[in-house]
């Protein structure tokens, strides 16, 4: 693939620099936060001991494991969409017309979806648009003929 070094497609790519570190810094103040709460239940958990041996011990083992979890999460790298990997997919998908045709019936999904929500409500409009599906796939259909099949009758 030929990257264009033009102006827009250099600020994409420090935006999404830019977009890692502020993901990265983020996910580091969850983290902080996380083995903030853990020290914390520490502290009581040292005092817990002067008045119950066992509750203390325990306490002090479950902020342990909340620090630890805190330690891990601060060290994990979050993954984000760059441009390049957006452009590699868009790619692959427009080689693939398997894949064009599901990208395609996901859309249609998400439209008719919409529309189901919007007129019945969350939970009656994606009951309602399951429903469907499931009797189109009872009949053999795959997913993407039938939500082909949905779309174009409610279309009409």
């Amino acid at each position: 693939m030929s990257q264009n070094l033009s102006p827009e497609n250099k600020r994409d790519r420090n935006y999404s620099i830019s977009g890692h570190s502020l993901l990265k810094k983020e996910t580091c103040g969850k983290a902080s936060k996380v083995i903030l709460s853990g020290i914390v239940l520490l502290a009581y958990g040292i005092f817990a001991i002067l008045i119950a041996l066992t509750f203390g011990v325990l306490v002090i083992i479950f902020a342990g494991g909340i620090i630890a979890y805190g330690v891990f999460k601060s060290r994990e790298i979050p993954t984000e969409l760059t441009v390049d990997k957006v452009l590699m997919e868009r790619e692959r998908i427009e080689a693939d017309p398997a894949l064009k045709k599901s990208v395609d019936a996901e859309k249609l999904y998400n439209e008719l979806l919409t529309r189901y929500v919007y007129r019945w409500g969350a939970l009656r409009g994606t009951a309602l648009l399951g429903e469907e599906i499931g009797a189109f796939l009872r009949q053999g259909f795959s997913f993407s003929e039938a939500v082909r099949k949905i779309h174009a009758r409610t279309r009409t």
